[in-house]
């Protein structure tokens, strides 16, 4: 299974390859992330993640990319202990300063997030997928320690079920989440 997650996460990002002309570069990014889904509930559900970034042009003031996560929290309900799996991906547009140093950016995205509960003390739950469009905006450092690779840091803010949230708020809620993490791009 792990060998199909990586072929999987390899093809998506190559997805961005026909997007660029010759004269762009690519950036890749690999950072473990830690996700806090919906804090306004009684329970807390923090987790471990990792995140995936594919930029293209990342040298100019304002690049595009794809930026795709994995998480899982656990957390308990009543009596019930709980995981909830959580996939998304995005379409993000990067704003980011000039800087030999240092590089601070800004990204506003469009994408989609699911997440799925598990419960670990009733084998007889029936599992609860859920899927929501999601608009995302961002922070990330970036400290190059060479030409072609450095370290990265972000904070993302996802927004799940802006949409329908927004034209039906008695019906639908906006579901907030947020990823910390800090990792390796190569260029």
């Amino acid at each position: 299974m792990v060998g199909f997650r990586s072929v999987f996460w390899i093809l998506l990002f190559s997805l961005l390859n026909p997007l660029k002309s010759a004269g762009q570069s690519l950036e890749w990014a690999v950072q473990p992330s830690v996700i806090w889904d919906e804090p306004n509930l009684p329970y807390q559900q923090i987790g471990p993640g990792i995140s995936f970034s594919s930029i293209v042009s990342p040298e100019g003031r304002f690049a595009y990319g794809v930026f795709a996560n994995l998480a899982r929290t656990d957390f308990q309900v009543d009596s019930d202990s709980l995981h909830r799996n959580f996939a998304s991906v995005s379409l993000d547009l990067r704003m980011m300063t000039d800087g030999d140093k240092a590089r601070l950016a800004l990204s506003l995205g469009l994408g989609v997030s699911v997440s799925d509960d598990v419960n670990e003390t009733d084998i007889n739950f029936t599992s609860s997928a859920n899927g929501a469009e999601m608009f995302v905006i961002g922070l990330e450092g970036q400290f190059p320690v060479t030409s072609s690779w450095g370290i990265s840091t972000f904070a993302r803010s996802q927004m799940n079920g802006w949409f329908w949230g927004l034209l039906d708020p008695g019906e639908y809620g906006i579901e907030p989440s947020f990823l910390f993490g800090a990792g390796v791009y190569f260029r």
